[in-house]
Protein backbone atom coordinates (compact mmCIF):
# COMPACT_ATOMS: atom_id res chain seq x y z
CA UNK A 1 0.00 0.00 0.00
CA UNK A 2 1.12 3.55 -0.73
CA UNK A 3 0.16 6.64 1.24
CA UNK A 4 0.39 10.21 0.06
CA UNK A 5 0.14 13.21 0.41
CA UNK A 6 2.78 14.39 -2.02
CA UNK A 7 4.51 12.18 -4.55
CA UNK A 8 2.56 8.93 -4.78
CA UNK A 9 1.36 9.38 -8.38
CA UNK A 10 4.79 10.50 -9.58
CA UNK A 11 6.39 7.51 -7.85
CA UNK A 12 3.84 5.10 -9.33
CA UNK A 13 4.41 6.54 -12.79
CA UNK A 14 8.18 6.12 -12.49
CA UNK A 15 7.94 2.61 -11.06
CA UNK A 16 5.61 1.39 -13.82
CA UNK A 17 7.94 2.78 -16.47
CA UNK A 18 10.60 0.55 -14.86
CA UNK A 19 8.15 -2.38 -14.61
CA UNK A 20 10.53 -4.81 -16.30
CA UNK A 21 12.98 -4.35 -13.42
CA UNK A 22 10.64 -4.09 -10.41
CA UNK A 23 7.81 -6.49 -11.34
CA UNK A 24 9.51 -9.87 -11.28
CA UNK A 25 8.42 -13.18 -9.76
CA UNK A 26 10.80 -15.54 -8.00
CA UNK A 27 11.05 -17.64 -11.17
CA UNK A 28 12.09 -14.61 -13.22
CA UNK A 29 8.80 -14.14 -15.04
CA UNK A 30 7.59 -10.58 -15.46
CA UNK A 31 4.27 -8.79 -15.68
CA UNK A 32 1.74 -9.73 -18.36
CA UNK A 33 0.15 -6.29 -18.22
CA UNK A 34 -0.93 -3.26 -16.20
CA UNK A 35 -4.50 -2.38 -15.26
CA UNK A 36 -4.64 1.16 -13.88
CA UNK A 37 -7.90 2.14 -12.18
CA UNK A 38 -8.19 5.87 -11.48
CA UNK A 39 -10.70 8.64 -10.76
CA UNK A 40 -9.19 11.70 -12.43
CA UNK A 41 -6.61 11.84 -15.19
CA UNK A 42 -3.54 13.81 -14.09
CA UNK A 43 -0.22 14.48 -15.78
CA UNK A 44 1.28 11.22 -14.51
CA UNK A 45 -1.51 9.12 -16.00
CA UNK A 46 -1.13 11.00 -19.28
CA UNK A 47 2.58 10.19 -19.22
CA UNK A 48 1.81 6.51 -18.65
CA UNK A 49 -0.70 6.46 -21.50
CA UNK A 50 1.87 8.04 -23.80
CA UNK A 51 4.60 5.63 -22.72
CA UNK A 52 2.59 2.41 -22.87
CA UNK A 53 0.94 3.43 -26.12
CA UNK A 54 4.23 2.77 -27.88
CA UNK A 55 4.54 -0.20 -30.21
CA UNK A 56 7.13 -1.96 -28.04
CA UNK A 57 4.44 -2.57 -25.38
CA UNK A 58 1.83 -4.01 -27.75
CA UNK A 59 2.15 -7.51 -26.25
CA UNK A 60 1.30 -6.24 -22.75
CA UNK A 61 -2.31 -6.04 -21.59
CA UNK A 62 -2.40 -2.31 -20.76
CA UNK A 63 -5.68 -0.77 -19.60
CA UNK A 64 -6.64 2.53 -18.01
CA UNK A 65 -10.04 2.21 -16.33
CA UNK A 66 -12.13 4.93 -14.67
CA UNK A 67 -14.53 2.70 -12.71
CA UNK A 68 -13.60 0.10 -10.13
CA UNK A 69 -15.46 -3.16 -10.81
CA UNK A 70 -16.32 -5.58 -8.00
CA UNK A 71 -15.41 -8.40 -10.42
CA UNK A 72 -11.96 -6.97 -11.10
CA UNK A 73 -10.07 -9.93 -9.64
CA UNK A 74 -11.97 -12.43 -11.77
CA UNK A 75 -11.39 -10.37 -14.92
CA UNK A 76 -7.71 -9.50 -14.56
CA UNK A 77 -5.20 -11.89 -16.21
CA UNK A 78 -2.49 -13.79 -14.33
CA UNK A 79 0.73 -11.99 -13.46
CA UNK A 80 -0.79 -8.57 -14.00
CA UNK A 81 -0.02 -5.36 -12.10
CA UNK A 82 -3.12 -3.62 -10.73
CA UNK A 83 -3.09 -0.02 -9.52
CA UNK A 84 -6.01 1.28 -7.46
CA UNK A 85 -5.40 5.04 -7.53
CA UNK A 86 -7.57 7.22 -5.27
CA UNK A 87 -10.20 4.52 -4.81
CA UNK A 88 -10.18 4.70 -1.01
CA UNK A 89 -13.43 6.67 -0.71
CA UNK A 90 -15.30 4.40 -3.12
CA UNK A 91 -14.10 1.25 -1.34
CA UNK A 92 -14.91 2.65 2.10
CA UNK A 93 -18.51 3.26 1.01
CA UNK A 94 -19.05 -0.14 -0.62
CA UNK A 95 -19.11 -3.46 1.23
CA UNK A 96 -18.78 -5.26 -2.11
CA UNK A 97 -15.58 -3.38 -2.94
CA UNK A 98 -14.26 -4.00 0.58
CA UNK A 99 -14.82 -7.72 0.08
CA UNK A 100 -13.13 -7.51 -3.32
CA UNK A 101 -10.07 -5.81 -1.81
CA UNK A 102 -9.86 -8.38 0.99
CA UNK A 103 -10.05 -11.31 -1.44
CA UNK A 104 -7.46 -9.59 -3.65
CA UNK A 105 -4.90 -9.77 -0.87
CA UNK A 106 -5.91 -13.07 0.70
CA UNK A 107 -6.57 -15.14 -2.44
CA UNK A 108 -5.93 -13.60 -5.85
CA UNK A 109 -2.54 -11.99 -5.25
CA UNK A 110 -1.11 -15.44 -4.58
CA UNK A 111 -3.10 -17.65 -6.93
CA UNK A 112 -2.94 -15.28 -9.90
CA UNK A 113 0.57 -13.97 -9.03
CA UNK A 114 -0.63 -10.36 -9.07
CA UNK A 115 1.09 -7.14 -8.09
CA UNK A 116 -1.56 -4.98 -6.40
CA UNK A 117 -0.87 -1.32 -5.58
CA UNK A 118 -3.37 0.60 -3.45
CA UNK A 119 -2.75 4.36 -3.41
CA UNK A 120 -4.48 5.97 -0.44
CA UNK A 121 -5.52 9.57 0.10
CA UNK A 122 -5.17 9.45 3.90
CA UNK A 123 -3.49 7.41 6.61
CA UNK A 124 -6.77 6.58 8.37
CA UNK A 125 -6.61 3.05 6.92
CA UNK A 126 -3.79 2.39 9.38
CA UNK A 127 -6.37 2.32 12.19
CA UNK A 128 -7.54 -1.18 13.06
CA UNK A 129 -11.22 -0.17 12.99
CA UNK A 130 -11.01 1.22 9.45
CA UNK A 131 -13.05 -0.68 6.86
CA UNK A 132 -9.99 -1.18 4.63
CA UNK A 133 -7.48 -2.04 7.35
CA UNK A 134 -7.33 -5.71 6.38
CA UNK A 135 -5.50 -4.61 3.23
CA UNK A 136 -2.77 -3.12 5.43
CA UNK A 137 -2.29 -6.36 7.38
CA UNK A 138 -2.14 -8.31 4.09
CA UNK A 139 0.44 -6.02 2.51
CA UNK A 140 3.96 -7.16 1.68
CA UNK A 141 5.16 -3.59 1.09
CA UNK A 142 4.20 -0.34 2.84
CA UNK A 143 5.26 2.99 1.35
CA UNK A 144 5.01 6.26 3.27
CA UNK A 145 5.51 9.70 1.77
CA UNK A 146 5.88 13.08 3.39
CA UNK A 147 2.67 14.05 5.18
CA UNK A 148 2.72 17.29 7.15
CA UNK A 149 -0.92 17.00 8.24
CA UNK A 150 -0.97 13.40 9.44
CA UNK A 151 2.71 12.78 10.19
CA UNK A 152 2.03 12.07 13.87
CA UNK A 153 -0.45 9.33 12.92
CA UNK A 154 2.16 7.76 10.64
CA UNK A 155 4.73 7.86 13.44
CA UNK A 156 2.34 6.20 15.90
CA UNK A 157 1.84 3.35 13.45
CA UNK A 158 5.57 3.03 12.72
CA UNK A 159 6.44 2.96 16.42
CA UNK A 160 4.48 -0.29 16.78
CA UNK A 161 6.36 -2.12 14.02
CA UNK A 162 9.25 -4.38 14.94
CA UNK A 163 11.95 -3.68 12.35
CA UNK A 164 15.53 -3.53 13.54
CA UNK A 165 17.40 -0.59 12.07
CA UNK A 166 21.05 0.37 11.97
CA UNK A 167 22.58 1.84 15.11
CA UNK A 168 20.08 3.50 17.43
CA UNK A 169 17.69 4.54 14.65
CA UNK A 170 13.96 3.90 14.87
CA UNK A 171 11.39 3.98 12.08
CA UNK A 172 9.96 7.20 13.49
CA UNK A 173 13.46 8.73 13.45
CA UNK A 174 13.88 7.86 9.78
CA UNK A 175 10.42 9.13 8.86
CA UNK A 176 10.77 12.42 10.74
CA UNK A 177 14.38 13.16 9.78
CA UNK A 178 14.46 11.92 6.21
CA UNK A 179 10.94 11.78 4.80
CA UNK A 180 9.24 14.74 6.51
CA UNK A 181 12.08 17.16 5.75
CA UNK A 182 12.41 16.53 2.01
CA UNK A 183 9.78 16.86 -0.70
CA UNK A 184 8.98 13.56 -2.49
CA UNK A 185 11.04 11.48 -0.05
CA UNK A 186 9.57 8.18 1.08
CA UNK A 187 10.10 5.21 3.36
CA UNK A 188 9.51 1.76 1.89
CA UNK A 189 8.98 -1.14 4.29
CA UNK A 190 9.26 -4.73 3.08
CA UNK A 191 7.15 -6.73 5.50
CA UNK A 192 6.42 -9.93 3.61
CA UNK A 193 6.26 -13.02 5.86
CA UNK A 194 8.44 -14.75 3.27
CA UNK A 195 11.40 -12.58 4.29
CA UNK A 196 13.67 -13.70 7.11
CA UNK A 197 13.53 -10.10 8.41
CA UNK A 198 11.70 -6.93 7.42
CA UNK A 199 13.52 -4.18 5.56
CA UNK A 200 13.42 -0.39 5.36
CA UNK A 201 14.54 1.29 2.15
CA UNK A 202 14.35 4.41 0.03
CA UNK A 203 15.53 5.57 -3.42
CA UNK A 204 14.67 2.23 -5.01
CA UNK A 205 13.94 3.58 -8.49
CA UNK A 206 16.54 3.33 -11.22
CA UNK A 207 16.15 7.04 -11.99
CA UNK A 208 16.34 8.11 -8.33
CA UNK A 209 18.38 11.14 -7.35
CA UNK A 210 21.08 9.46 -5.31
CA UNK A 211 21.92 5.86 -4.34
CA UNK A 212 19.66 3.23 -2.83
CA UNK A 213 19.20 3.89 0.89
CA UNK A 214 18.88 1.05 3.35
CA UNK A 215 18.05 1.69 6.99
CA UNK A 216 17.51 -1.84 8.33
CA UNK A 217 20.21 -3.76 10.15
CA UNK A 218 20.40 -6.84 7.90
CA UNK A 219 23.20 -5.98 5.49
CA UNK A 220 24.25 -9.59 5.07
CA UNK A 221 20.85 -10.56 3.63
CA UNK A 222 19.50 -10.02 0.13
CA UNK A 223 16.74 -7.44 -0.44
Amino acid sequence: MIWKTKGKSSFMCALLKEYNFHLRNDDGTGSSGIWYIYREEDQNIKKLKDEFGKKKYEKLDIRFIKKLDVDLMELVPRRCAIVLDDQELEMTRSKSLQAMLHSAGSVYAHHKELWIFVLCQSVSVLKKNHKLHSAVSQSTHLLFFRNLLEGKSVCRYLSNLSIKLKGSLSLTDVYERYVQTKLYSYLLLLVSPRLSSSKALSNILLNADGPLLRFDDSDSEST
